[in-house]
């Protein structure tokens, strides 16, 4: 059974910012930073690379960007 989100390669990180968005819903990237320890810079790199894979979404809110699994 192969998923739609194949095309590509999902790690550990991957999965655990994944489920830090699907639990809290809407985040900043700032809590996804505090809820799995992911430095700011590797942890932008993956919300732009989940985003880009269409597995994630950013959405703009009083000017902060907020991120959520795309339904």
């Amino acid at each position: 059974m192969g998923s739609k989100h194949s095309l590509i390669e999902l790690d550990e990180r991957d999965k655990l910012i994944i489920n830090v968005i699907k639990r809290l819903g809407e985040v900043p990237a700032q809590k996804i930073m505090e809820e799995t320890g992911i430095p700011k810079t590797p942890l932008y790199r993956r919300l732009k690379k989940l985003e880009k894979a269409g597995i994630i979404e950013s959405v703009l809110r009083s000017g902060k960007t907020y991120y959520r699994v795309k339904k």
